[in-house]
């Protein structure tokens, strides 16, 4: 299965992008072709997740449909099996098969569109700079894409912060696009110690009966991150403490799981 970054990168941006209205009637035509009866936007609002519904600053997102789960790319290249099975896409509303198909139409969309799919996407993030003057916009809700090598032009969009996770731990934070790196099941304790001593985040899954408002965790720097969303406001060097939720609630924990305790 070929990764979506891939594709979008051989797609380049040497094309005409700022035709946003034509963009969307392919958007429009490729959810009818789906089956869908209206057109949604590619962009979840901020109140549109709970997650992103927490920051103070109005924070936008994009999900696709994460790892292999919409059939034809995978999104999520540097998954592991316990991420995979513990993920939040089926959690909250994302157990409704309507917002899994929403999610793989967009994934979908952006593989055999990518013109349209960027022209879109840069004009939902300029209208909603627009509406509220400055925004924060998280490309990988359920994703892990390095956007910032695949449409490097989206971090000239000025008004915007950018922010996400990521497991590709060789990808640099900058102050456009600010990453937060994430444990799993591979990660050791002296993985933790050497990125928070660079500077760095690295956000953990811990057990619910967890306190993820510790202060500490392996004698690390801690904070809990599921206060906000917005990680740009996280002190350099930390972890950030992430409550099980879903289908990690119940899944196996321990120093070698991707639900992690300190013991």
């Amino acid at each position: 299965m070929r990764t979506l970054a891939k594709l979008l990168k051989e797609a380049g941006t040497d094309h005409p992008h700022n035709d946003v209205t034509g963009a969307r009637r392919v958007w429009e035509m490729h959810r009818m072709d789906l089956g869908f009866k209206s057109v949604t936007p590619l962009l979840t609002a901020p109140d549109g997740n709970v997650k992103l519904a927490k920051s103070v600053v109005p924070t936008y997102g994009l999900s696709l449909s994460p790892a292999r789960t919409s059939l034809e790319v995978n999104v999520c290249p540097y998954s592991t099996r316990e991420c995979r099975d513990t993920c939040l896409a089926t959690a909250g509303h994302g157990r409704w098969q309507s917002a899994q198909d929403g999610r793989a139409a967009r994934t979908t969309f952006f593989q055999r569109y990518p013109h349209s799919a960027h022209a879109l996407l840069v004009g939902e993030i300029e209208a909603a700079v627009r509406r509220f003057g400055h925004i924060r916009m998280r490309l990988n809700v359920l994703s892990d894409l390095d956007w910032e090598n695949i449409w490097p032009d989206l971090f000239g969009i000025p008004g915007v912060q950018f922010y996400d996770y990521t497991k590709n731990w060789s990808r640099e934070s900058t102050d456009a696009y600010h990453l937060t790196y994430s444990a799993s099941e591979r990660t050791k304790v002296e993985d933790l110690r050497l990125t928070v001593s660079q500077g760095r985040n690295v956000a953990v899954v811990v057990p619910t009966e967890t306190m993820a408002r510790q202060s500490t965790w392996h004698g690390l720097p801690a904070v809990c991150g599921d206060d906000s969303d917005d990680r740009t406001l996280d002190p350099r060097g930390c972890v950030v403490l992430l409550k099980a939720k879903g289908a990690a609630r119940y899944a196996p924990y321990g120093p070698t799981h991707f639900v992690k305790t300190e013991g």
